[in-house]
């Protein structure tokens, strides 16, 4: 989600959730800010204002350094991070303790010989796995 008016479109067709790409290489990569649209997202999300839910923001990182993570869930207010690089268990720690409102979404690569044990070191840090 980069164009404001795709943004406004999607919250007021009921989407529960809405994603915001951090990831350069990325064709929809949200860059950082200054960025025009943190000054519009609280107003274009207010729409829902009244509805029984909001719309959770998702911030999609891969390999992203800890502190560029931090600055996205405080510009945005993230309500979840995603991540899908190499990140350790004890990077989901960080990203936690520093930000225990927000959830995190480890994300797995699936191909024919994905060992899902890989999984269990993410049990305790992750709130939700992907699998891509």
């Amino acid at each position: 989600m980069r164009d404001p008016q795709n943004i406004a479109d999607i919250a007021e067709a009921g989407a529960d959730m809405l994603g915001f790409i951090f990831f350069e290489k990325s064709k929809r990569y949200v860059d950082s800010p200054p960025n025009p649209l943190l000054g519009e997202l609280s107003s274009i999300l207010g729409l829902r204002v009244g509805l029984e839910k909001k719309i959770e923001k998702v911030g999609v990182f891969v390999n992203a350094k800890e502190d560029d993570v931090k600055t996205q869930i405080t510009d945005f207010q993230l309500d979840y991070v995603q991540l899908h690089g190499d990140e350790s268990p004890e990077y989901c720690t960080t990203i936690k303790a520093e930000n225990p409102k927000v959830k995190v979404i480890k994300v797995f690569s699936v191909g024919e010989r994905f060992d899902f044990k890989k999984t269990e070191k993410y049990e305790e840090v992750a709130d939700l796995f992907l699998f891509d």
